[in-house]
């Protein structure tokens, strides 16, 4: 989990901080 989650934020370009992070997980449960 914590590798897609730096995968995501580092695809969006928005670096690794915690918003980036939450937005992933909105990002994983959408796709999911």
């Amino acid at each position: 989990m914590i590798g897609m989650k730096k995968t995501i934020a580092i695809t969006r370009g928005d670096g690794c901080g915690p918003e980036v992070v939450n937005e992933g997980i909105k990002i994983l449960k959408t796709v999911s």
